[in-house]
């Protein structure tokens, strides 16, 4: 069993409104491979960092299921749920050939203070021990 208990993965600020508000959200991100690490399929939660000027921790989610999926799939089982419009997600997309990787989180939820990081997060992501968690959000 893996020590990673969280991820942060950067949202452009133009998609992050649609992330709050439901009891549960689907998200997607490509990754460098068409694989879900052993480290991200324990992992417990997922952080929304707003990229650009934001740089910051806005919200986070419940990971209840980790899948890859490619677009046709993810419209069929997902299309009122997902974070995005079904436009948003062919222009996010961008032609790439290779499956996202899909979280259905449970409960996201808008953090009332965003949380400044002192560094920035790349498009890969973030990973973080419960401990680390625990120090972020409190």
């Amino acid at each position: 069993m893996s020590d990673i208990y969280a991820v942060i993965y950067p949202v452009p600020k133009t998609f992050a409104g649609g992330l709050f508000g439901r009891s549960h959200i689907v998200f997607l991100k490509y990754t460098t491979h068409e694989t879900i690490s052993d480290d991200l399929k324990d992992c417990k939660k997922l952080l929304f960092y707003e990229s650009k000027a934001g740089k910051k921790l806005i919200g986070e989610g419940k990971i209840k299921k980790i899948e890859l999926l490619n677009l046709e799939q993810i419209l069929e089982k997902y299309e009122d749920n997902l974070f995005l419009t079904k436009k948003e997600l062919y222009s996010y997309s961008d032609g790439r050939e290779k499956r996202p990787v899909v979280f259905t989180l449970k409960n996201p939820r808008r953090f009332n203070n965003k949380i400044k990081l002192n560094k920035p997060i790349t498009m890969s992501g973030k990973q973080l021990t419960k401990k680390e968690y625990e120090e972020l959000i409190t």
